[in-house]
C-alpha cells in the first residue's frame, strides 16, 4: 500500500474527464474534523483503511507524542491543533486508499487549506513523511502569533517558508487544481514557498471548482471525516451551470454522527451505478 519512500504504491491511471468513471477527489480542510471518533467505525470494519492507518502510525508518532490508535480509541483528544490536523490527514489518506481499493480512482484532485496536503499526497506530489511534517509545522505560526489571519499577516511568506525547509516534492501524476494560485490550473511546485502561501493566502475554492467544471468534470467526491466542501461545490455548480449542461453530482465519503461504513458504501453504490450507466445522485441530493 505504501512504498519505502512513503509514497502510495498504486500506479496512477491516465486521467480522462467526462465519463461516469470521472471523479474529482475534493479534500476539505481543518473544519471537516468530526472529533476523535472519526474513522473509528472504518478502522473496525474496513481492513484496507485499518492497514493504511497502521502504516501511517510510525510517521505520525515521529511528529507527535501520541499514536493514531490512541486518538481513534478516544484515549487522546484533538485539542492540540497540530495533532488534530494530522489526524484528519491520516483519515483522508486512509479514505483515499479505501476508495482506490474499490476501484475508484481520482481523475483530478483539489484541496482546501490543509486539504491541499492530502490532495498533493493523492496526486503523488508529496511523500507521507513530508505531508505530516507540513501538518505539524504549519500550526506553529498560528500559535505563536495568536492564531488566525491577523497573526499570519505579521509574517511574510518567506518567513513562513523556512518552517517547511527540506521538503522533497515531485511532479504530480494527476491534474491538480490549486486553491492557492491565481490560475487554478497552474501546476504548483509544492515547495516550501507554496505551503507558506497555502497557510497565508485565502483559499480560492470556488475558482478551483469552477475550473474543474469548465474542464468537463461532473462528479465530485469529498474526502473528509464529514462533508463541508460539498456546499461550496454545489453553490459554484448553481452559479456556473446552465440548462442543457450534463448533471453534476456531489458525494460524501463520511457523514458526522452517521455510520461510517454505511455512508461510504452508499456513496460507493452511487459511483458503481454511474459506472454502469445509471443516473446516480445529482448535486444537492447526496
Amino acid at each position: 500500500m505504501i512504498g519505502p519512500d512513503h509514497r502510495p504504491r498504486a500506479a496512477m491511471p491516465e486521467p480522462v474527464a467526462g465519463g461516469p468513471s470521472d471523479v474529482v477527489f475534493v479534500y476539505s480542510g481543518h473544519g471537516s474534523r468530526s472529533g476523535s471518533a472519526m474513522g473509528r467505525r472504518l478502522l473496525a470494519t474496513e481492513p484496507v483503511f485499518a492497514d493504511a492507518i497502521e502504516d501511517l502510525d510510525a510517521i505520525f508518532q515521529w511528529e507527535h507524542d501520541c499514536s493514531l490508535r490512541e486518538i481513534f480509541a478516544g484515549r487522546r483528544g484533538l485539542d492540540d491543533l497540530a495533532v488534530g490536523q494530522s489526524a484528519l490527514l491520516a483519515v483522508q489518506v486512509g479514505l483515499t486508499a479505501l476508495w482506490r481499493a474499490h476501484g475508484v480512482e481520482p481523475t483530478a484532485v483539489l484541496g482546501q487549506s490543509t486539504g491541499e496536503v492530502a490532495a498533493a499526497v493523492a496526486a503523488g506530489a508529496l511523500n507521507l513523511t513530508d505531508a505530516f511534517r507540513i501538518m505539524a509545522r504549519r500550526t506553529g505560526p498560528l500559535a505563536s502569533t495568536g492564531g488566525g489571519a491577523v497573526g499570519l499577516a505579521e509574517l511574510t511568506e518567506g518567513e513562513l517558508a523556512t518552517r517547511f525547509a527540506g521538503l522533497r516534492p515531485a511532479p504530480p501524476r494527476l491534474p491538480f487544481y490549486s486553491t492557492v494560485l491565481a490560475d487554478p490550473r497552474e501546476r504548483p511546485d509544492f515547495d516550501p514557498g507554496y505551503w507558506a502561501a497555502n497557510l497565508r493566502r485565502p483559499a480560492r475554492l470556488p475558482q478551483a471548482i469552477g475550473a474543474a467544471l469548465a474542464d468537463g468534470h461532473t462528479t465530485f467526491l469529498e474526502i473528509s471525516a464529514r462533508p463541508v466542501a460539498i456546499s461550496a461545490v454545489e453553490q459554484t455548480i448553481a452559479e456556473i451551470t446552465t440548462a442543457g449542461c450534463p448533471p453534476v453530482r456531489t458525494l460524501p465519503s463520511l457523514r458526522r454522527d452517521q455510520d461510517e461504513q454505511v455512508t461510504f458504501r452508499s456513496s460507493l453504490a452511487v459511483l458503481h451505478a454511474l459506472a454502469g450507466g445509471g443516473s446516480g445522485t445529482e448535486a444537492g441530493a447526496a
